[in-house]
């Protein structure tokens, strides 16, 4: 037994340190670029303020316990940098944008563990080893594991409370109900820190709150396994948690209630918003995440095996497969019943479709009574074409993004005073280095250039194209002028040919796929630069106002 205990270890260190290396690689991508992973600057820059002493982020589109962890490593960075201004915030975006990545990965990669533990617990070590390795290479959690957001930190948290959770109900129905105020009895106060956890997990991503589901199950589960002789002490777990989970969440998020107008107006942005869908209508997400996230996110055999796992374990039973069932069949409800459907919204559930799968290919093993070969065998075929798509997509992100050489190239091009039309929304702008130059805008209304009378025509025109259209469009006009007024005169392509819309999380703009990585040569748009043939005027009398930057923009949640 030791024997196997130590073997069993070894493997979980080695799947461990593979997820590590899937989460490290590539986590510069983009940079400098500040909006390559949008919400990133949300998160770094409402940070930054928290660190330099206003602890109240006045913004609850997210919880805020994420912010403040940010703060803290930023301000532990500041003191281990005395050479350094003083003053947060003074370094480049790029700095405290690795910072935040790297501790996003770093919960991503403890996500690993804690998936064997509650595994093991439902169905075994072996199960939960393999369930350790889908999870380790699952295309979904390395991908959002390069971001600094707040979904995988939450999964990680959640995954904590659930684990927890069942072992404190556990022990205590083992113990039996009776022996709840026995000091030996510790049930409870597993149960009372997997509600505190549960509660920093909400105070992370409000869709954590579905945590509440389960602890309510365990807590039925208790009560009937008191009966005849239930006491008014089998309700302390319950209340126990619920405490506890009370308190998680005002440790984390305080101005939810020392700032509750805010709060209660951004939350109720937030609900309508996922209603009602973001860009184009992909249809309920009880569809497109079962059509598409799960599939591509597990990875398509990983997921057909958890559809076989999750039978295997309603069969199964045992209060862990039945706490994870029902924190997953929430989720899913709450998730899918709107039409903002982003692929990172079911990143909980990645752990769990892991865990089921496990399960799967576990009792294939056990009920063929198959050689001790075949079960490793069987994991290694689930999980290789998943691994493949996250070891690509880690060499595309640790590929120069288009923006960022587009940028370059243009910078140390324009000449001073030059004029300039860029397609295309806020998340594809170029950060141009040099500020001599009028930067130009569309004005569809009049069909002509903001500012300009209708013969005047920029001098520069940088296109973006990709699959992602709703967030490079390109007027008809614009394309018009292109072909007839300019040369194109450099091509930064981000893929081979168009690329495949299906294999995009389309209301995000993020220009990577989920899958498909065959036509993607980068991370961004292909974009194209033309210069003006004809030397005609090219500038308005007088200036052509520019609006801010972002000015209005809601976060793309």
């Amino acid at each position: 037994m030791k024997h196997e205990d130590r073997q069993t270890r070894r493997l979980l260190w080695a799947i461990v340190v593979a997820a590590a290396i899937l989460r490290a690689w590539g986590l510069w991508f983009g940079l400098p670029h500040a909006l390559a992973r949008p919400d990133e600057r949300e998160a770094i820059e409402h940070a930054i303020a928290i660190a330099a002493g206003d602890l109240n982020p006045r913004f609850f589109h997210w919880p805020s316990l994420q912010f403040y962890v940010l703060a803290f490593v930023f301000r532990i960075d500041a003191l281990l940098r005395p050479g350094l201004p003083a003053a947060l915030g003074t370094l480049p975006f790029g700095h405290y944008a690795m910072l935040a990545r790297g501790w996003v990965a770093l919960t991503g990669v403890l996500t690993v563990p804690v998936a064997y533990r509650l595994t093991r617990r439902a169905a075994g070590a072996e199960a939960g080893l393999a369930a350790a390795a889908f999870l380790a290479v699952a295309p979904l959690h390395v991908r959002d594991s390069h971001f600094a957001m707040t979904d995988v930190t939450m999964t990680w948290l959640v995954l904590c409370s659930l684990w927890l959770l069942v072992e404190g109900a556990t022990r205590i129905e083992e113990a039996g109900a009776a022996s709840l105020r026995s000091s030996r009895n510790f049930g409870p106060w597993i149960v009372l820190s997997a509600g505190v956890v549960g509660g920093l997990a909400t105070g992370t991503k409000y869709t954590a709150a579905a945590i509440l589901a389960p602890a309510a199950v365990a807590q039925v589960s208790i009560a009937v396994r008191a009966r005849p002789r239930p006491s008014t002490g089998v309700v302390v777990p319950g209340l126990a948690f619920l405490g506890g989970w009370a308190a998680g969440v005002l440790l984390s998020t305080p101005y939810a209630v020392l700032d509750f107008a805010r709060f209660r107006a951004d939350l109720l942005f937030d609900v309508s918003h996922l209603a009602a869908g973001h860009g184009p209508d992909l249809g309920p997400g009880w569809i497109r995440h079962l059509s598409f996230s799960l599939p591509y996110g597990l990875g398509i055999a990983t997921f057909l095996a958890a559809i076989v796992g999750t039978i295997v374990a309603a069969r199964r039973g045992g209060l862990a497969n039945w706490l994870v069932l029902t924190f997953a069949g929430v989720v899913y409800i709450v998730t899918g019943r709107g039409h903002t459907v982003f692929a990172r919204y079911v990143l909980p559930l990645v752990p769990v479709g892991c865990m089921m799968a496990g399960q799967a290919v576990a009792a294939l093993a056990r009920t063929r009574q198959l050689p001790r070969w075949a079960l490793p065998a069987l994991v290694a075929f689930i999980a290789v074409p998943s691994a493949v798509n996250s070891a690509w997509l880690d060499v595309l992100l640790s590929r120069p993004d288009s923006r960022v050489i587009a940028a370059r190239w243009i910078g140390a091009r324009l000449p001073p005073g030059a004029t300039l039309y860029e397609s295309g929304r806020e998340y594809v702008q170029l950060t141009i280095a040099s500020q001599d130059f009028h930067r130009w805008y569309y004005d569809p209304a009049t069909q002509h250039f903001a500012g300009a009378r209708p013969d005047m025509l920029p001098e520069w025109l940088i296109l973006h194209r990709s699959p992602l259209g709703e967030y490079t469009p390109i007027p008809e006009p614009i394309e018009l002028l292109a072909r007839t007024r300019y040369t194109p005169i450099q091509v930064i392509r981000g893929t081979r040919g168009d690329g495949n819309p299906a294999d995009y999380d389309l209301q995000d703009a993020f220009f990577l796929p989920l899958t498909g990585f065959r036509r993607v040569l980068r991370p961004g748009p292909t974009i194209t630069v033309y210069l003006r043939r004809d030397p005609g005027p090219g500038r308005p009398p007088g200036d052509v106002e520019e609006p801010l930057s972002g000015a209005g923009r809601r976060p793309d949640r």
